[in-house]
């Protein structure tokens, strides 16, 4: 029915846009979400959010969030 991303992930956008290559261990991977959920629950962020979620919708309507969710419907 539907195809859409969400969340939007700063520090792997920037890794994009360096045009890495090579694969992420899933160690890499588990710390690199640790570390921005951190940053994201930080106080001294706070002011930070609304860009964040201005940023984060924006990605997202045009499809380049990070995650993919399908909305299937059964026959």
């Amino acid at each position: 029915m539907e195809v859409r991303t969400t969340h939007l992930n700063p520090i792997v956008m920037l890794q994009d846009w360096q045009c890495r290559t090579e694969l992420v261990r899933e160690s890499a991977r588990a710390a690199l979400i640790k570390r921005t959920n951190s940053m994201k629950l930080n106080p001294w962020m706070r002011p930070l959010k609304f860009l964040y979620r201005g940023l984060e919708s924006t990605v997202a309507s045009v499809g380049l969030a990070d995650n993919l969710v399908y909305v299937l419907q059964k026959r």
